[in-house]
């Protein structure tokens, strides 16, 4: 965490944003461990009596931007998730080479962003998303339940639509779902309260997030007055989007010559594989 990221505040100023509705909760800090030294991570699960956690709060607006990613998975630019996101861009980027016969030499850069979390401008953060998220949505609640190892398994789900796309018959919904992603053998319980978001509050919640974090520390309070928490349940999402629009702005690839792929992994983020010729 860079100097300067917390700015001290009173404690009578940290309970009036929190009792206010102004924060979403305290959040604490703890320590991750690194090979010489310590990394301080923003705690946001820390349950308060009548809200629940700050995270729990922000699990609608995760739920919206998951929604909008894969509705428009451009937005996260050359962001990849997993291995298999690797992976399957990698292998799309070499059949294309050798269909088009390049022989030419690889050459690989690899750049490790520094301070990726602290360094984002909370402003320019704030107007991307405001930029994304403009209709109203549903997050629909269920349950699904499969058999492993002799045993059922039960597993949560939230699902955020827009208005327009969702899906009121559950039956619908449930076999779309299953064609998409290969989950058969299961049964599904719809747990029928489905929540409803604006951007607007979507948007209360996010600036709430990014520009009244109020984190406890002893006795001592302070504001996150610069970055994004790493220990958000939105702050992947987040960092790609942002770093989705740098790029967009920015940097220029050829996709048919040239591969970009950018991963939060570890709580870092890391740039590479770009072919350059």
């Amino acid at each position: 965490m860079q100097q300067g990221t917390l700015r001290k505040i009173t404690s009578q100023e940290a309970d009036k944003k929190v009792s206010s509705g102004l924060a979403l909760g305290f959040a604490s800090l703890r320590f991750m461990p690194k090979s010489s030294s310590l990394r301080p991570i923003i705690n946001l699960s820390k349950k308060m009596k009548v809200t629940g956690s700050p995270n729990w709060q922000l699990l609608d607006l995760q739920n919206v931007l998951t929604y909008e990613r894969q509705r428009c998975p451009s937005i996260l630019g050359a962001s990849v998730f997993s291995l298999d996101d690797i992976y399957t861009a990698w292998k799309k980027f070499v059949v294309s080479r050798r269909t088009r016969g390049d022989d030419r030499p690889l050459y690989f850069v690899t750049v490790d962003i520094e301070n990726c979390y602290d360094s984002i401008d909370q402003h320019k953060l704030y107007d991307i998303i405001s930029s994304v998220i403009q209709d109203d949505y549903v997050i629909r609640r269920y349950v699904s339940v499969l058999e492993a190892g002799g045993r059922l398994r039960r597993t949560y789900h939230r699902d955020a639509t827009s208005l327009a796309d969702f899906q009121p018959s559950f039956v619908r919904f449930v076999k779309e779902r299953a064609e998409e992603r290969g989950a058969h053998n299961a049964f599904y319980v719809d747990q029928v309260l489905h929540a409803h978001e604006d951007a607007a509050s979507l948007l209360r919640k996010l600036k709430s997030h990014l520009f009244h974090s109020v984190v406890k520390v002893g006795q001592r309070y302070f504001v996150q007055s610069r970055g994004i928490a790493q220990g958000s349940a939105v702050s992947t999402l987040l960092c790609n989007i942002y770093y989705g629009k740098m790029e967009a702005s920015y940097i220029t690839v050829c996709r048919d010559t040239e591969l970009l792929l950018r991963q939060v992994r570890q709580l870092r983020l890391y740039v590479y594989c770009r072919y350059i010729f």
